[in-house]
């Protein structure tokens, strides 16, 4: 995938998110009514992920995956097949 399109909630929360939750040192949390949260033992800050709606913006997700594969949890290949 080359660029990314806006994702549905239900498929990041299904897939992505519940996958990242059973990864070592990454914890994933509900931080209000629309945002979701993604910590990493190791990152000097937690990546928030604002839901507008019922869908989550595509440059938000290009954004998450260039943090989640600089902190080594997994590669671009990793997470388009998890998305």
């Amino acid at each position: 995938m080359g660029t990314y399109a806006n994702v549905k909630y239900r498929k990041l929360a299904g897939g992505l998110l519940r996958w990242l939750a059973s990864k070592e040192n990454v914890e994933v949390l509900t931080g209000g009514k629309h945002v979701i949260v993604v910590r990493h033992a190791f990152a000097e800050r937690p990546f928030p992920i604002p839901k507008l709606g019922n869908e989550v913006n595509k440059h938000i997700i290009a954004s998450f995956q260039k943090w989640l594969e600089k902190l080594g949890v997994c590669s671009k290949e990793e997470f388009d097949e998890r998305l």
